[in-house]
């Protein structure tokens, strides 16, 4: 369970860091008269291939990794319910 979180608020902040990436290429890019639209185009292909990347690179890691034994979320589970008993 802690796993998932773990992954899920390392998505929002990931892809937060995308998204300003995007807004921080277009401001720096867009405002330059010697940029054509066709090399802010290819600009942002490239960030949004390298993004790509990273997240392939990420899911790939993650469906390597063994998957957690059933007594290994049991324990996890029992922890979990005794932590609200406390």
């Amino acid at each position: 369970m802690r796993f998932l979180l773990v992954l899920l608020v390392g998505r929002r902040l990931r892809h937060e860091i995308y998204e300003r990436a995007r807004i921080a290429l277009h401001e720096r890019l867009a405002n330059d008269p010697r940029i054509s639209d066709t090399e802010l185009v290819n600009e942002h292909h490239r960030l949004e291939t390298a993004i790509y990347r990273v997240e392939e690179d990420l899911l790939l890691s993650i469906m390597a990794r063994p998957a957690p034994s059933f007594i290994s979320r049991a324990k996890e589970f029992t922890r979990s319910v005794g932590d609200k008993f406390k």
